[in-house]
């Protein structure tokens, strides 16, 4: 991996684990390099919504919940409580 693209992980690797969590929403098309970011970086625990998005097949979305903890956003009160308590 290059100096800098490494540096970069390195650096986004720290903030995620101080993140206290992370939200995507899909209003756009530019959420689908996010996706693939967070995935490549191995960000865990990523609540999407308002809805899935209707580009990622059940059988994907499965592997992506098993493998990185990702879920669908819920109840707003519930879910301000359980990314705070992480």
């Amino acid at each position: 991996m290059p100096r800098i693209s490494s540096g970069f992980v390195d650096e986004t690797s720290t903030l995620a684990r101080y993140s206290p969590s992370i939200v995507l929403s899909w209003f756009d098309q530019k959420a689908m390099a996010i996706v693939y970011t967070l995935l490549a970086l191995v960000i865990k625990n990523v609540r999407v919504g308002p809805t899935l998005p209707a580009f990622v097949s059940q059988k994907n979305w499965k592997f992506i919940q098993d493998n990185y903890g990702w879920m669908p956003i819920g109840d707003v009160d519930a879910d301000l409580r359980a990314m705070l308590k992480n």
